[in-house]
């Protein structure tokens, strides 16, 4: 079922309409990715409105300094539907080599205040943590680690 954006486009742009009617495929939008919008995708709806004073910069794959009161009109801005027709005004900000994994540390160090819950809440979220060298009881872990004649 085609909707109004798609519709509009099949009106306005001749290519399209052609495409249309020889394939009978409608015209699809682009979907946003990016780390960002992985990562606040997966933060529950109710979550994302306790995180407050996001501001979104370098560290987090954007150009520029955007402050937004939540991190749910953040999201909206990085990602304003599932599918986009045209441009959008987080894209143009968004550093298109920006590939890293962000963690739900990364966005809190960039947030005002949030919800101490949230990180209980949202344990695969969280930057791993190293796990300790386990030394024997009786023993120093630097001589087990030491070849033996």
């Amino acid at each position: 079922m085609a909707n109004s954006k798609q519709l509009h486009i099949l009106a306005t742009r001749p290519a399209a309409y052609a495409e249309f009617m020889t394939s009978g495929r409608l015209p699809r939008g682009k979907t946003p990715t990016g780390p960002l919008v992985d990562l606040l995708n997966s933060i529950q709806p109710r979550h994302r409105a306790h995180i407050r004073g996001v501001t979104i910069g370098p560290a987090l794959g954007y150009t520029g300094s955007h402050r937004f009161d939540t991190a749910e009109q953040a999201l909206r801005w990085v990602c304003p539907d599932n599918e986009v027709f045209g441009s959008f005004p987080a894209d143009s900000w968004r550093m298109k080599n920006f590939h890293r994994r962000l963690h739900l540390e990364d966005l809190l160090e960039h947030c005002a205040s949030w919800s101490d819950k949230l990180l209980e809440q949202h344990p695969r979220l969280r930057r791993p943590q190293p796990k300790p060298d386990v030394a024997k009881p009786d023993g120093d872990p630097q001589e087990d680690a030491a070849p033996k004649p």
